[in-house]
């Protein structure tokens, strides 16, 4: 039921919210060449967001003009 109160926004900024969190939680940002990666499986939102360190950004930003497109 609380799924039908929450706009697709809110649900997407929820999931964002928890995978910066985890991310940061599990120091996947402490790697050697800056490549940690967290992949966030929500299942109550069904949605998946793939939060990467500066290293994964950098590259996957140079093939894709938004992170959107990767999912």
């Amino acid at each position: 039921l609380k799924l039908f109160f929450l706009s697709p926004q809110n649900m997407r900024d929820k999931v964002i919210n928890k995978a910066v969190y985890a991310f940061y939680s599990f120091h996947a940002g402490k790697t050697i060449d800056n490549t940690g990666i967290v992949i966030a499986v929500s299942l109550f939102e069904q949605m998946v967001h793939v939060q990467g360190d500066i290293g994964v950004n950098k590259y996957f930003s140079q093939i894709y003009n938004s992170y959107d497109t990767l999912i």
